[in-house]
């Protein structure tokens, strides 16, 4: 089937909005999981397939979004993805927001790959892998690099201890939860200038499960800010974060970004 054609659409709510009416990371991040989950299930790749058959579920390692414009109050949003390529176990996928008028909204490249239930490691079979590919649809951005953590120039914020309730069916902590740590992490400033986000990259590195201690970690950089979060028991890094700001102005209940 061509991906293409699928439509997937939302109604955004006050509940996906920040103090001031800005959308949060958390937002989009469960925008474009939503759909996929959708559209997975439309491809016969959905989750519980995946595990019946071949005991392996998708992982999230990375996703980069860029923003054209801010989401309208109440806008019903469309999402709509294809797959790009396969490169050894990485599979990247193509997201795209529009929004009612039809114009876009954002457009994300996510990285994906297949974990090992049992295991808890990254699927290395490559008949299994083989079997999952779908043809390449084309790129939409660049994406960003996905580059070893370094810690210098970042300050601690707090430590955070995950909870059962932040757990998905796999029983690890939920993607979406990761960015929510990431917004609290950041100053009020950064927080307020949330309509003004033109670009937000995630980068999943080990996961985190019931009752793991992280530590959130902040870094300032020209144009935005970065945060990171490292597992307690054993140094690792578990996620960043990366916030990259314009311009931003107002009109009414809209916060639109400015080039």
């Amino acid at each position: 089937m061509d991906e293409k054609t699928c439509s997937y659409y939302y109604t955004t709510d006050t509940s996906m909005r920040a103090p001031g009416g800005a959308f949060t990371p958390a937002a989009y991040l469960r925008l474009v999981e939503t759909a996929l989950e959708a559209h997975m299930t439309v491809l016969q790749l959905d989750v519980p397939r995946l595990v019946r058959e071949f005991g392996v579920t998708w992982v999230l390692l990375s996703i980069s979004f860029e923003m054209l414009r801010a989401v309208g109050p109440n806008e019903r949003v469309c999402v709509k993805t294809w797959a790009t390529y396969r490169k050894g176990a990485v599979y990247r996928r193509e997201v795209q927001l529009l929004g009612d008028d039809g114009a876009v909204i954002a457009n994300a490249a996510a990285f994906y790959a297949l974990l090992d239930v049992r295991a808890r490691r990254i699927c290395m079979d490559k008949s299994v892998m083989a079997a999952i590919d779908l043809p390449d649809g084309g790129t939409l951005l660049t994406a960003g690099s996905r580059t070893q953590f370094d810690p210098a120039g970042f300050t601690p914020v707090e430590t955070r201890r995950v909870r059962p309730s932040w757990l998905d069916a796999i029983g690890h902590m939920n993607n979406s939860r990761y960015a929510e740590l990431a917004f609290d992490a950041l100053t009020a400033d950064e927080r307020a200038r949330m309509g003004a986000l033109s670009r937000l990259e995630f980068y999943f590195m080990s996961e985190l499960r019931q009752a793991d201690a992280v530590q959130i970690l902040r870094c300032a950089q020209e144009n935005g800010a970065s945060v990171a979060g490292v597992r307690e028991a054993d140094g690792k890094a578990s996620f960043l974060v990366k916030f990259f700001f314009g311009a931003q102005q107002t009109s009414g209940d809209t916060i639109i970004r400015t080039a």
